[in-house]
């Protein structure tokens, strides 16, 4: 998505248009979770790889998009211009962060659904903010080499 707002291309859909299609997919996604429900266990239920979830993220990629105009300072297309050094990163980053929050005991406290969003918000601006230090202190060779560029 990041790579794509880079080389923005105008949709010519309208915004109220492509909200309509994420409301629906999202109802379908919902309907298609109920129907598995009815015909096997909850686990594929909540899977996120049904028809129905992949045209959902589709059309919420469409949306952001279609809402971000401004690629400039874009932190999507940061993201975007970062992603091979955020799946090289990320597990490495992910188990320190995992490590540090259970020796403070603060994953006693917080709900699991609160807990995993701040691990990956907590990994992702790891991630973003080493790749993004690198880029400003090492050459472009060595970030070739380690998959930073």
């Amino acid at each position: 998505m990041g790579i794509y707002l880079k080389n923005y291309k105008k949709i010519q859909l309208t915004g109220l248009t492509i909200s309509i299609l994420c409301f629906l997919a999202l109802l379908a996604s919902i309907a298609e979770a109920y129907q598995i429900l009815d015909i096997d266990n909850i686990s594929w239920a909540i899977s996120q790889i049904k028809y129905s979830s992949f045209i959902y993220t589709f059309c919420l990629i469409l949306l952001a998009i279609k809402i971000q105009v401004n690629t400039q300072n874009n932190i999507w297309v940061t993201v975007g211009n970062y992603s091979y050094g955020i799946y090289l990163l990320h597990i490495l980053v992910l188990s320190i962060i995992i490590k540090l929050v259970s020796t403070t005991g603060i994953n006693m406290l917080l709900p699991h659904f609160i807990l995993f969003l701040l691990y990956v918000t907590l990994t992702l601006l790891s991630c973003v903010l080493i790749i993004s230090i690198c880029h400003k202190t090492l050459p472009n060779k060595l970030l070739e080499i380690i998959g930073f560029r």
